[in-house]
């Protein structure tokens, strides 16, 4: 299995494009709605996010 880079850190630590894919991936995957996304980041979360992925 091919080991990948990922970052970790509170949503304040990402900068907006690598929130935007995020975004992106959880949305088209209908984990939540767009209001719902961004209600939960502005709690400034824990994140584990690889920035490569697609989907």
């Amino acid at each position: 299995m091919e080991e990948k880079e990922y970052k970790i850190g509170n949503a304040t630590e990402f900068s907006k494009d690598e929130i935007a894919a995020f975004k992106k991936i959880v949305i088209e995957a209908g984990e939540v709605s767009s209001e719902t996304f961004d209600g939960l980041i502005s709690k400034n979360p824990v994140l584990l996010f690889y920035p490569d992925t697609k989907n």
